[in-house]
């Protein structure tokens, strides 16, 4: 197949999508069948020859035949000479905004936008165009025409318009003036920057997580724009948002985009809601914007029984004026009895608004009797009154596994799974109980997708589970099972199933041998890490020469907490720059935590802030690096401790 190689344009959204700057020179395989003067070239049904000129500009539909009148290739691309750039300047005091065209003289230049006026200025450096727009403000984009002769149809290239500093562009490729955007809602979500300076100019964008806990973990970017301006996919971000919420647990944990260059330009709000429930006395109540109380339409609301997630959830009525939603929603009878119950977005629900409890007036706690199952507990929890019945629970199912609990999150799981985990008391408790969510994992099969969103939702880092921990959980898991009377074949089959699951939470399972299963730690690899991680240490150093921002989150803290362990020098002085520090020995300190020899609290600073550095850390590199000095280290430590 005959390929060509040139340059490529990088204008943006360019029509043709493949754009040459300079005609494109044709290369043949050495094994093609014809030579080049065995071939003819046409473009746009004329000889390649006879149209290639410096000054060229215009969709090409080019062919190749042989000599025989066969038909090799067929493409369609945009051709703009040899040397052509633009750049595009906001408007600057009373110079309205401009486009500048260089190496672009005989060319048929048109500007197609309703919405801006257009007139050409004089510049020794090329064609200079101005841009105005019609009416207040100005358009998100404009499409430039480009062809170099009225017979060839043009090249189009789709230009954001220079606004000056940012502007955020919504999905229906207009301006917007929201300020308050879901995580759902990025996609396609694009900001403009532009800089008025012909050198160009960095843009410092900013993501903060806002919550409790304090202070609030941040990320910075610098984005260098040129003189042409520049769109942000708002979605290049999501996973890292996403990242940062998986910090805390918090329902209303949000992030807060801001951008800068010497002064803000831009700040933006991302939630997981875009509306919330605004009661109106105790009797009716609405689904209000985040920021403000204008009364959002098309929710639809539904209610579940905390009590007994087996009930089929009960569907919340609107009221109506002469058939019309008025935005109003009123509790059934049938929940004035019971409770509590947690109000919902249905799935039908044209908002995503934040879950709220619901606890009728005539619901009346009385915890003074003993609580001996989860649905009672969640009856009677209080976060002031009665703040430990759903932890006592479960905290008895970690030695239980018969507890009646695990049907009840069962139920929860298969049920309202498309519920954020952390709307449940009873999933945040048995987040924060170690031992209950070993067993979780095994007692309501978790799999691997379940296990992500308890990482992501309820701020869990599974290498915080100690290994040893495992091992006595899966042992209870198959004495369990046995105990059941199953049959051998199919214990077997269910451990198998488990240890697929097990290998995307423990970090490095396939390094530990059997010793998960058996607990012998005469089955751990005890490595000469001396020798081993100085040469890994190197290969991490090489596959990311080129990146210029490492993570430094924790970097003096864990390099001083490891100057003081009791491991090989070649070891604890691993990073050989200050900035590889945190990356290098974050799998070495979270091994001695996953071994039961260190927790989090060894380090400094709170929580949120240490679980969403330690989280951006094991990501730089979790495969070349994170997981298999995390594995290594792990089977060391076990294998070297004194009862091995």
């Amino acid at each position: 197949m005959p390929l060509f190689k040139s340059v490529r344009s990088n204008g943006v959204e360019p029509n043709p999508s493949n754009i040459f700057i300079g005609w494109p020179r044709l290369e043949l395989p050495a094994e093609y069948s014809y030579r080049q003067d065995q071939l003819l070239q046409l473009a746009n049904g004329q000889s390649v020859g006879d149209m290639r000129s410096a000054n060229l500009a215009g969709v090409m539909r080019y062919c190749i035949r042989s000599a025989q009148g066969k038909t090799l290739l067929h493409r369609r691309f945009g051709v703009l000479p040899d040397g052509f750039t633009l750049s595009l300047f906001p408007a600057i005091n009373n110079q309205p905004a401009r486009m500048l065209v260089r190496n672009g003289q005989g060319l048929q230049l048109e500007i197609r936008n309703s919405d801006l006026k257009t007139r050409d200025g004089e510049s020794d450096q090329g064609r200079l165009i101005y841009l105005q727009a019609k009416g207040e403000e100005p358009p998100a984009n404009f499409t430039l025409e480009v062809s170099s002769d009225s017979s060839i149809e043009p090249v189009r290239l789709r230009l954001p318009y220079p606004y000056q500093g940012a502007r955020l562009i919504g999905h229906d490729e207009n301006p917007s003036s929201n300020r308050e955007l879901t995580l759902d809602e990025l996609l396609g979500m694009r900001i403009a920057l532009s800089s008025g300076l012909t050198q160009g100019q960095d843009f410092h964008l900013q993501l903060e997580l806002i919550s409790q806990a304090k202070p609030n973990p941040k990320r910075h970017y610098v984005i260098h724009v040129g003189p042409t301006p520049l769109l942000l996919n708002l979605f290049s971000y999501q996973s890292d948002m996403l990242q940062m919420l998986g910090a805390v647990n918090e329902q209303d944990a949000y992030i807060q985009l801001t951008l800068e260059t010497e002064q803000r330009l831009l700040r933006l709000n991302v939630r997981r809601y875009n509306g919330r429930i605004q009661w109106e006395g105790r009797t009716m109540f609405s689904i209000t914007a985040i920021s403000s109380t204008r009364i959002l339409s098309d929710a639809k609301v539904e209610a579940m029984l905390l009590p007994d997630p087996k009930r089929a959830p009960v569907r919340v009525s609107e009221r109506t004026s002469e058939g019309v939603g008025t935005g109003w929603f009123v509790p059934s009878n049938a929940m004035q009895s019971d409770g509590p119950w947690l109000l919902y977005p249905a799935n039908d629900s044209g908002v995503q608004f934040r879950p709220q409890l619901y606890i009728p007036s005539t619901t009346i706690a009385d915890n003074s009797c003993d609580v001996h199952s989860l649905h009672r507990a969640t009856q009677l929890f209080h976060p002031l009154s009665a703040p430990r019945l759903i932890d006592d629970q479960i905290a008895a199912m970690a030695g239980d596994l018969n507890h009646s609990g695990w049907q009840y999150l069962a139920d929860i799981k298969q049920n309202f799974s498309h519920l954020p985990l952390s709307s449940f008391e009873s999933w945040l408790s048995l987040s924060r109980n170690p031992s209950a969510l070993a067993a979780a994992v095994f007692r309501l099969e978790m799999d691997e997708t379940f296990c992500g969103r308890i990482r992501d939702e309820l701020a869990v880092i599974w290498e915080c589970l100690p290994l040893p921990l495992w091992v006595s959980t899966y042992a209870y898991f198959r004495g369990w099972l046995t105990q059941l009377g199953l049959p051998r074949a199919m214990i077997e089959n269910l451990e198998n199933n488990r240890k697929t699951v097990l290998r995307s939470v423990v970090s490095g399972f396939d390094y530990l041998g059997d010793y998960l299963s058996t607990g012998d730690k005469r089955s751990l690899i005890k490595a000469p890490v001396e020798y081993v991680l100085p040469d890994w240490y190197q290969d991490l150093r090489r596959n990311h020469e080129s990146n210029q921002k490492w993570p430094t989150e924790l970097g003096q803290e864990l390099s001083q907490w490891a100057d003081k362990q009791d491991l090989p020098r070649l070891v604890t002085a691993l990073s050989l720059v200050e900035f590889s520090d945190a990356v290098t020995y974050l799998p070495i300190f979270m091994a001695y935590v996953t071994a039961g020899k260190a927790t989090l609290s060894v380090l400094p600073g709170d929580m949120a802030y240490l679980k969403f550095s330690i989280r951006m850390l094991s990501d730089f590199d979790r495969q070349g690096w994170y997981t298999c000095v995390h594995a290594m280290m792990v089977s060391y430590l076990l294998a070297s401790s004194e009862d091995a």
